[in-house]
């Protein structure tokens, strides 16, 4: 309770420092809730605030309850440059870097992230994209933050993705041209910048030079140490692993991740990065080739057969694109290996054009999956349920109402998860 100023309150009746609890009926030390900032806040109070007047806790540590962080600037199209802008928010992390970059969530906009993130925000990464800064009828874009960052003063480390400095984006959407005249007037030619227009992309490389412009600039806030570790999924044979935790959006390398997506690029691509990016927002860091690939350059082939030897849950999208492709039946035969340990959890989607009779003709080469899997908790993804195929996996076993399926998809996914106490919600 002791956000609530209407209940919690400073307590000096022992000669002691404590917070008196009204709904508790309690004194609690402030450092059972401050920790090492109890200090901070006390001198604070003390600055602030006379000794004999009623003062809440709230109004007391607000100034401490607002935690810096970096935020990340950039156009959410879908694109190549918003992969590449969450690979280098991901690679930051794990460098330590508190980094913060929207991502609207179930039950959530962006409207109110963006004004979380510019509110606590100490400095603004912007990633200039060709189409960085265009006005549009949305007001929170990256024209709004950019304008908000200029007017309050925060230091700016932009990164240039294209041809020409500073970009230049296309007419406002209402007409004009204010997005061009924003740029050109904060973008100034005294402000220095990171050229990797001409750069093949290296999220890991434009990190670490990201990383020593905030450092130098003594703008270069750090995650707590104390909130390091994410939940992990419950494995009996293996040992749970602890976690840099991923922020939604994140790129989650294979190495570090507790789920993989198997899918066919051409049937199935842009549900399998949706259902990658839910899955990690809710707790479960998941791999997909789709989002990792495009942010990263390398070996696709070795990224495939490292997520499949570490992953914990492996979910494919079985399409028919899926059942033609022999790299998948590659990848699903390797997978078939640890399962036969018991190593790892399948959760098969049955897509709408799942052939089943090609699936029962073709067991030679490895398929007859609806046999193999006839056992293994499975998800059926119909034409048109865009949404609700994610949320129903929360709840194991939990039934459908096929009434309402048009939007539950990844749910149900959500929900077969295995999960431990005190595990994802």
């Amino acid at each position: 309770h002791w956000k609530d100023e209407s209940t919690c309150h400073w307590n000096h009746d022992d000669g002691n420092s404590s917070i008196f609890c009204e709904s508790c009926y309690e004194d609690f030390d402030p450092k059972e809730i401050f920790g090492d900032q109890s200090s901070c806040m006390e001198t604070q109070r003390g600055n602030t605030v006379n000794s004999t007047q009623k003062n809440t806790a709230s109004q007391v540590v607000a100034h401490i309850l607002k935690k810096p962080l970096v935020m990340m600037s950039a156009r959410f199209n879908g694109d190549k440059y918003e992969d590449m802008a969450r690979a280098l928010a991901s690679e930051l992390r794990k460098k330590g870097v508190n980094v913060y970059i929207v991502e609207a969530g179930v039950g959530t906009t962006f409207g109110d992230k963006t004004i979380y993130g510019m509110y606590h925000m100490v400095a603004m990464i912007c990633f200039c994209s060709p189409n960085y800064g265009q006005k549009t009828t949305a007001i929170y874009s990256s024209f709004g933050e950019l304008k908000n960052a200029a007017e309050n003063g925060i230091t700016l480390v932009p990164i240039k993705m294209g041809d020409v400095w500073p970009p230049v984006p296309p007419e406002d959407t209402g007409g004009g041209f204010l997005g061009p005249a924003q740029n050109k007037f904060v973008f100034s030619a005294d402000l220095l910048y990171n050229d990797w227009s001409q750069r093949d992309w290296d999220a890991v490389k434009c990190a670490e030079e990201t990383k020593v412009a905030l450092e130098t600039m003594n703008k270069c806030p750090m995650i707590e140490q104390s909130s390091t570790v994410s939940p992990s999924i419950h494995n009996p044979q293996q040992s749970q692993i602890k976690k840099v935790p991923y922020l939604a959006g994140d790129v989650v390398p294979p190495g570090n991740c507790q789920v993989m997506i198997s899918f066919n690029d051409g049937s199935t691509g842009e549900e399998a990065k949706a259902l990658a990016r839910f899955l990690t927002e809710n707790g479960y860091p998941t791999f997909c080739t789709g989002i990792y690939c495009q942010a990263n350059q390398g070996n696709r082939r070795g990224a495939t057969e490292l997520g499949v030897a570490k992953c914990q849950i492996y979910i494919p999208l079985v399409s028919k694109g899926w059942q033609m492709s022999n790299e998948i039946q590659y990848e699903t035969r390797l997978i078939q290996q640890r399962l036969a340990k018991n190593e790892v959890t399948i959760i098969p989607v049955y897509c709408k054009d799942f052939d089943e009779a090609y699936d029962m003709e073709n067991t030679s080469k490895g398929h007859n999956y609806k046999f193999k899997w006839n056992d293994l908790q499975s998800v059926y993804r119909k034409k048109g349920d865009k949404k609700i195929w994610k949320k129903t996996l929360s709840v194991f076993r939990k039934k459908r109402d096929k009434k309402k399926d048009k939007n539950i998809w990844m749910s149900t996914i959500l929900n077969l998860l295995p999960k431990e106490e005190n595990g994802p919600d």
